[in-house]
């Protein structure tokens, strides 16, 4: 919506374009490792004095077939990583690129033959307004049954209802989410007590199916920090400061202006 009024208002506005590509792909596949071998749910139950071995059987990596979503930036960098695990790699992209390809050893394919063949699915699609709900009922219902879902993108690419009702019926084995729909008001709950727009009551549903998702022992909810390290800050504040200087002297940065 920014972009649209500054446009129509002729106003030059830069952003900070690709600060967080690595660290971003690396969260994603923190998420992945953590699900893959039950560290977050062992290292939960040793804290309570609980030790059982047998419900903290996970998986290899190496081997499995991974179906990215997005072969952007991020998407990219998480191939990179995915290649070094030994892991099979499948690609859905609006622009394919053969070098990507080349590199990482990937296969861009259809989306629904990724989501027909993947083991594992990493969403790393751009937030627009195709993209909402881009994977629904449809789509889970020709997913391998026990599939593991990460999503750090953003959370209107996922239909929450769709993903619960996969969720409970086994069709999603696990789930790293890092993104979830509504989810501004899943951190400030008193934001929405102050307000009854139709937007926000909208999300009551999904707010709902939110918090039972954080009591699922097979998902993972982290609130949307998949951009927080040190080097990502440094990288925003030393863009803006750059775009600072672009605008005082009026040599603004071709690829941050529309």
């Amino acid at each position: 919506m920014i972009w649209i009024i500054a446009k129509k208002n002729n106003l030059k506005v830069s952003n900070v374009p690709r600060y967080g590509d690595i660290t971003d792909a690396e969260y994603a596949f923190g998420l992945l490792l953590s699900l893959a071998k039950k560290i977050n749910f062992s290292s939960s139950d040793l804290k309570n004095n609980i030790i059982d071995p047998e419900k903290y059987i996970g998986f290899e990596l190496y081997g499995k077939t991974v179906g990215v979503i997005g072969v952007g930036a991020i998407g990219r960098q998480f191939c990179r990583i995915a290649k070094g695990f030994g892991m099979n790699i499948l690609g859905y992209d609006l622009f394919p690129n053969q070098e990507t390809a080349d590199l990482y050893n990937l296969k861009f394919v259809s989306l629904d033959e990724l989501l027909k063949s993947s083991d594992i699915i990493s969403i790393h699609a751009p937030s627009t307004k195709e993209n909402i709900h881009l994977i629904n009922k449809e789509q889970f219902e020709i997913m391998k049954d026990g599939v593991v879902l990460i999503n750090t993108a953003r959370g209107e690419i996922l239909n929450t209802k769709a993903l619960y009702d996969a969720l409970l019926a086994g069709k999603v084995g696990a789930c790293g989410l890092d993104v979830v729909e509504c989810e501004d008001i899943l951190t400030n709950q008193d934001k929405f007590l102050q307000k009854d727009d139709c937007k926000i009551v909208s999300c009551l549903e999904k707010t709902l199916l939110n918090h039972r998702l954080l009591t699922m022992k097979n998902v993972i909810v982290t609130p949307h920090v998949a951009f927080d390290t040190k080097e990502a800050i440094e990288r925003i504040l030393a863009t803006t400061i750059k775009n600072t200087e672009s605008f005082c002297t009026e040599k603004i940065q071709k690829n941050t202006v529309i």
